[in-house]
Order: structure tokens, then sequence, then C-alpha cells
């Protein structure tokens, strides 16, 4: 016994209840677990930026009429052609490339020049990935298209892209079938489809 404290190494109690608290900070902790990382996709999609923005907008269905106006008003070249390249390349808008994506001319993601697109699809993986040409530089070599936030702005896109791919001396279909598809016909399908021969 100490003569100056009665309960000398005898069991003392604190104000603060630490079993309590321990309790509490486990059920917080799995708390945080199983409401914060229960859609945890990191390790699935290897770091990639999967829909972190929203999805494509669908301001205004689009139908011949409209998209023809909207050429017209971009001052796109060849307005006839390219109305015809839309129709055949969004299936007369019912492709599922067009549905995923707004684009209805099946551009690709463009690594180098300026762009309307908001984003990429990689087909082979059917994922979109939103993002700035920095961020997507990574998919450069894998095959994609763009993405858009409407049908719009993938019109605005392809006047981009005509301003920095076309010399307006050629004619178009030519260049179109030289340089934009694989397909050994399509210039034929695209006279067929317009009103230029």
């Amino acid at each position: 016994m100490n003569s100056e404290c009665d309960n000398y190494l005898g069991i003392t109690y604190s104000k603060v209840n630490y079993k309590a608290v321990r309790n509490t900070l486990t059920v917080s902790a799995l708390t945080f677990c199983l409401l914060f990382t229960f859609d945890d996709f990191s390790k699935s999609h290897s770091g990639e930026l999967v829909l972190l923005t929203p999805a494509p907008v669908k301001a205004d269905k689009p139908d011949v009429f409209k998209v023809e106006e909207e050429l017209i008003r971009q001052d796109v070249y060849c307005p006839d052609v390219v109305l015809a390249q839309v129709k055949i390349e969004s299936g007369n808008f019912t492709s599922s490339l067009f549905s995923k994506t707004n684009n209805m001319i099946g551009m690709r993601y463009p690594f180098k020049r300026n762009t309307t697109a908001a984003g990429i699809y990689i087909p082979s993986r059917d994922t979109i990935i939103y993002g700035t040409q920095t961020d997507l530089r990574k998919y450069s070599k894998t095959m994609n298209y763009a993405v858009y936030r409407n049908w719009r702005d993938c019109i605005a896109d392809y006047k981009l892209w005509q301003e920095n791919s076309f010399n307006r001396n050629r004619h178009y279909i030519t260049f179109l079938g030289n340089i934009y598809a694989t397909d050994s016909l399509y210039m034929d399908k695209l006279r067929k489809a317009s009103s230029v021969k």
C-alpha cells in the first residue's frame, strides 16, 4: 500500500469510454467502405476516365431536313455529298454508333487538329471515355470513333476536318473515296445517294 494513494497499483477508470469510441470508429469505417467504394472501377478499367462526364445529349432528333439545314448553316463544303455521307454512315440515323455517340459520319477521334468531340468510343471494349486530347492520346493506336455531345457538334467537327484536310481544288467525292473510307465502292454509293455525279 502507498500511504498517499488508497488505490495504488489498483484498477483505474477513465472518463472516456474507449470501447464505445472503438466501436463507433469501426462502424464508421465499414459504412464508408460500403457506401463510397461499392462502384469502384479503378482496377477493372485500368485508370480510364470512363463516363466521368454526362453522356451525350440528344437535344433534338435529326432528320434529313434538319441535317441539311445545319450543313448549310455551318458552311460545310459540298453539303449534298455530305448529306449523302450522313445517310450512308448513320444508316439513316439508326446505326448503333450514332445512337451511342451522336457520331453520324463515322468520324475518328482527332488527336492533332482542333475538335468538338467530347470523348472517344472504343468499339472492341464497347466503352466511351471522355476527356481532352491530352487525356485521350494514349488511345491513338486503338480503333476508335469520336463521341459528341449532340449531332450538331458532329457536323461542326466535320467542318473542322474539311478545313484541315480538303483542298478545294479537288473533286470532293474522289477525295472522300481516296481518304475517308476503306470501302472501294464508297464513291459509287455517295454518287447514288446524292445529286452530285
